[in-house]
Protein backbone atom coordinates (compact mmCIF):
# COMPACT_ATOMS: atom_id res chain seq x y z
CA UNK A 1 0.00 0.00 0.00
CA UNK A 2 1.11 3.55 -0.79
CA UNK A 3 0.17 6.79 0.78
CA UNK A 4 0.58 10.46 -0.04
CA UNK A 5 0.73 12.92 3.56
CA UNK A 6 -0.94 16.30 2.79
CA UNK A 7 0.00 19.41 4.54
CA UNK A 8 -2.93 21.69 3.00
CA UNK A 9 -5.86 21.65 1.01
CA UNK A 10 -3.74 22.94 -2.58
CA UNK A 11 -1.12 19.80 -1.70
CA UNK A 12 -4.54 17.25 -1.48
CA UNK A 13 -5.74 19.05 -4.59
CA UNK A 14 -2.54 18.42 -6.53
CA UNK A 15 -2.30 14.50 -4.90
CA UNK A 16 -5.96 13.59 -6.07
CA UNK A 17 -5.42 14.87 -9.47
CA UNK A 18 -2.24 13.04 -10.34
CA UNK A 19 -3.82 10.17 -8.78
CA UNK A 20 -7.13 10.66 -11.18
CA UNK A 21 -4.71 11.33 -13.97
CA UNK A 22 -2.65 7.96 -13.48
CA UNK A 23 -5.91 6.21 -13.65
CA UNK A 24 -6.64 7.60 -16.38
CA UNK A 25 -3.67 6.73 -18.22
CA UNK A 26 -4.26 2.78 -17.01
CA UNK A 27 -7.55 3.04 -17.98
CA UNK A 28 -6.61 3.87 -21.51
CA UNK A 29 -3.82 1.61 -21.42
CA UNK A 30 -1.08 4.21 -21.99
CA UNK A 31 0.13 2.74 -18.58
CA UNK A 32 0.43 -0.98 -17.81
CA UNK A 33 3.07 -1.09 -15.71
CA UNK A 34 0.47 -1.57 -12.44
CA UNK A 35 -0.35 -5.18 -11.34
CA UNK A 36 -3.51 -3.90 -10.68
CA UNK A 37 -6.42 -1.79 -12.36
CA UNK A 38 -6.90 0.41 -9.97
CA UNK A 39 -4.87 3.23 -8.29
CA UNK A 40 -5.14 2.74 -4.22
CA UNK A 41 -2.87 4.96 -2.73
CA UNK A 42 -4.49 6.47 -0.02
CA UNK A 43 -4.23 10.47 -0.18
CA UNK A 44 -4.34 11.87 3.72
CA UNK A 45 -3.79 14.90 5.79
CA UNK A 46 0.01 14.82 7.26
CA UNK A 47 0.28 14.19 11.18
CA UNK A 48 3.69 13.93 12.59
CA UNK A 49 6.75 13.17 10.46
CA UNK A 50 9.51 10.35 11.30
CA UNK A 51 12.47 10.91 9.11
CA UNK A 52 13.54 7.85 7.75
CA UNK A 53 17.24 7.02 8.93
CA UNK A 54 20.39 7.24 6.31
CA UNK A 55 20.23 4.38 4.58
CA UNK A 56 16.74 4.51 3.47
CA UNK A 57 16.91 8.15 2.28
CA UNK A 58 16.19 7.90 -1.17
CA UNK A 59 16.16 4.33 -1.35
CA UNK A 60 14.90 3.62 -5.09
CA UNK A 61 17.35 6.00 -6.41
CA UNK A 62 19.84 4.03 -4.82
CA UNK A 63 18.19 0.56 -5.21
CA UNK A 64 16.38 1.06 -8.52
CA UNK A 65 15.20 -2.56 -8.31
CA UNK A 66 13.11 -1.79 -5.00
CA UNK A 67 11.95 -4.71 -2.18
CA UNK A 68 8.86 -6.18 -2.24
CA UNK A 69 8.78 -5.82 -5.75
CA UNK A 70 8.56 -2.40 -5.83
CA UNK A 71 10.49 -0.84 -8.75
CA UNK A 72 9.75 2.27 -10.96
CA UNK A 73 6.83 2.24 -13.22
CA UNK A 74 8.24 4.90 -15.62
CA UNK A 75 10.77 7.20 -15.73
CA UNK A 76 8.84 10.05 -17.78
CA UNK A 77 4.77 10.61 -16.94
CA UNK A 78 2.76 9.56 -19.68
CA UNK A 79 1.38 11.99 -21.89
CA UNK A 80 -2.64 11.77 -21.83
Amino acid sequence: ASAIFCTDAKQKEIAEKVKADLQAALDSGKVNAFQTKNVTTGIVDYTVFYSAHEEHQEYLSKNPLGYCNHRYRFREWPML
